[in-house]
């Protein structure tokens, strides 16, 4: 019967934690917050990336159906078959208003919209003016409502190894802008700096290889920050203007 209630208590006495036990699970807690807490700041900027990329798609489809209503066929007023900039916010008179080319635009305070969209247009059949047209639509978000977002035509070379394609343009590669082809339309996203090069900034990396190698191009750039640029989504569509 002791024996039993010996046995009893060294039992009981087992169920508890010693010092070091408890300090240990306590270190191997504290470790596990500190490295979940160090994704939290990464997980918002992700959640705030994803919901800007929303919006400038929304941006982007918006001008695309606007631009399909308003435009005329001789805004794109070329036979060469590349690239135009039909709208942007360096020419004093665009075909599209003001009010349409933004987003959330407030006619009481015309200048306050940071949001907008800008518009290229090519003929897809040069010898049939009244055919159909290609449109790239780049959606942006500008720092500052004072800021003019302008389609800056450049020359390119484009180069590939292991798998990267590093763009050398004629002006500066604005980060984050797409680098859009004037003879077909394609595009391909400048996302860093050469790294071989980084001291160039005519220089960028691009998401991918591109269907020339060379030639007439694109960027979206705002001249006040001409090392980032503004926007935000492209779309690429193939449509009928008004006659």
């Amino acid at each position: 019967m002791r024996r039993a209630r010996h046995i009893g208590r060294r039992n009981r006495a087992r169920r508890a934690f010693s010092l070091i036990e408890l300090l240990l699970a306590l270190g191997i807690l504290a470790i596990g917050l500190s490295m979940a807490a160090a994704l939290f700041p990464a997980a918002i900027r992700l959640n705030e990336q994803s919901g800007q990329d929303s919006i400038g798609t929304i941006v982007a489809e918006n001008g695309l159906a606007v631009a399909q209503t308003m435009l005329h066929n001789s805004a794109i007023n070329q036979t060469a078959g590349s690239l135009v900039c039909v709208v942007d916010e360096s020419m004093a008179s665009p075909p599209i208003d003001r009010e349409l080319q933004h987003y959330l635009y407030d006619p009481s305070a015309p200048g306050a919209a940071t949001r907008g969209f800008v518009v290229l247009g090519r003929r897809l059949d040069t010898a049939d003016p009244s055919g159909p047209v290609q449109l790239v639509i780049v959606s942006y978000n500008k720092q500052s409502s004072a800021n003019i977002v302008n389609a800056l035509s450049t020359t390119f070379s484009t180069t590939t190894s292991n798998g990267v394609t590093v763009a050398a343009l004629g002006t500066i590669a604005p980060i984050g802008s797409p680098l859009i082809v004037a003879a077909d339309g394609s595009w391909a996203k400048i996302i860093d700096r050469d790294s071989s090069d980084p001291s160039n900034p005519n220089k960028g990396t691009l998401d991918r290889a591109l269907s020339a190698t060379g030639g007439g191009a694109f960027v979206i750039v705002d001249p006040s920050a001409t090392a980032k640029s503004p926007a935000t989504a492209v779309v690429v569509a193939d449509v009928l203007l008004n006659p």
